[in-house]
């Protein structure tokens, strides 16, 4: 198995362990795994590709959950700027 198909088999581990320590109100370790996912992610895809805007929608929700109202809108609002961007000039 090649080092990209593990990344990515890792990646979507991590992002899953995310929304599953999200829901179990187990924050500190949602967080871990979604910023781990984002950074797998980010390290072969770029940190503004449309596949890691469902890791910020769940990094929001996380810290909307924890009432950190100004960091969920932060990543919100990255979401917001990678969809604008691929609207206006498209994206692979």
């Amino acid at each position: 198995m090649s080092e990209s198909v593990i990344s990515n088999y890792r990646s979507k581990l991590h992002r899953n362990f995310g929304k599953l320590f999200s829901v179990c109100n187990r924050h500190a370790d949602a967080i871990k795994e979604l910023s781990q996912n984002i950074y797998i992610e980010s390290k072969s895809r770029g940190p503004e590709h449309y596949s890691i805007s469902e890791s910020y929608y769940h990094m929001g929700n996380t810290f909307s959950t924890m009432h950190k109202i100004e960091e969920a809108a932060g990543f919100y609002n990255l979401i917001f700027k990678i969809w604008k961007k691929i609207l206006e000039n498209g994206q692979d």
